[in-house]
């Protein structure tokens, strides 16, 4: 990874037509990338995207903001990996919202007490899972495009990013620490010139932490961006997510119930 001062050119690969190209509907992706297929149930609810995508010169295309932000600047929902409603949305197919929250399906926690594919502890999952110490082994390393955050709220053909895709992001690109609009966060490079800027939004998390606890690494305001992917085989409690400070860009996987940013990508 190489990082250099660079001017900021945001606005212009956000506004030129030249870099930029629309992920309509969706279509076959990747084995890598996902393991199965939208239902029937998630096509009819997936409209045709608009949402114009940034050629970086990578393997796939980035979007331009979070997934629920409207601004490259603003930070977009929080999700808890795997979960497609972030906090202070109503999520009726989380049961563990309603059993920790009092009869509630609003998010208003990130824990495991109310994380959707567990029984209220890392030790008992009921998805995503690869070691019976972690709970009900089903072999699934990648999400479905049903637990797709980005895919759900997206629409089109937009999706989370691999692991390998966002070290390819990483690694690939020049990284510049800046501000814009009083954000701070990266100005990120690709192979072909055109950029995007990804802001230092933390992570969410109340496991001793506080309700909007900010966890960056190394520092306060990191940013935190979760994969399509989860740990290890014994550590599927957790799932990669790209990590940066001021001074660092690194991955790590962590706690899937805490609640991080994604950056969506698409083919």
């Amino acid at each position: 990874m190489k990082t250099t001062i660079l001017s900021s050119v945001l606005a212009s690969a956000v506004l030129c037509p030249m870099m930029l190209c629309s992920c309509g509907q969706p279509s076959e992706q990747k084995n890598e990338s996902q393991t199965a297929a939208p239902s029937a149930e998630t096509e009819a609810k997936v409209p045709e995207s608009r949402i114009p995508a940034v050629d970086l010169g990578l393997s796939v295309k980035w979007a331009p903001c979070n997934v629920g932000a409207e601004k490259p600047e603003d930070f977009g929902n929080f999700y808890a990996w795997g979960e497609t409603k972030g906090m202070g949305e109503e999520d009726e197919s989380n049961l563990r919202n309603y059993v920790a929250t009092d009869s509630c399906y609003v998010k208003n926690l990130y824990d495991w007490a109310t994380y959707k594919f567990c029984n209220g502890s890392k030790s008992s999952l009921t998805k995503y899972c690869l070691d019976a110490a972690n709970g009900t082994v089903d072999g699934k390393t990648a999400l479905d495009l049903d637990d797709d955050a980005a895919r759900v709220n997206m629409g089109g053909r937009w999706r989370m990013p691999t692991s390998s895709e966002l070290g390819e992001l990483r690694e690939k690109c020049t990284w510049t620490w800046t501000e814009t609009n009083g954000v701070k966060g990266y100005n990120v490079v690709g192979p072909n010139g055109n950029s995007i800027f990804l802001p230092a939004a933390g992570c969410r998390s109340n496991q001793s932490r506080g309700l909007v606890a900010d966890k960056g690494p190394k520092n306060v305001g990191g940013g935190d961006y979760w994969s399509a992917n989860i740990g290890s085989e014994r550590a599927s409690s957790l799932a990669w997510r790209l990590i940066f400070g001021e001074k660092v860009v690194s991955f790590s996987y962590e706690s899937r119930c805490e609640g991080a940013t994604i950056r969506a990508v698409c083919e």
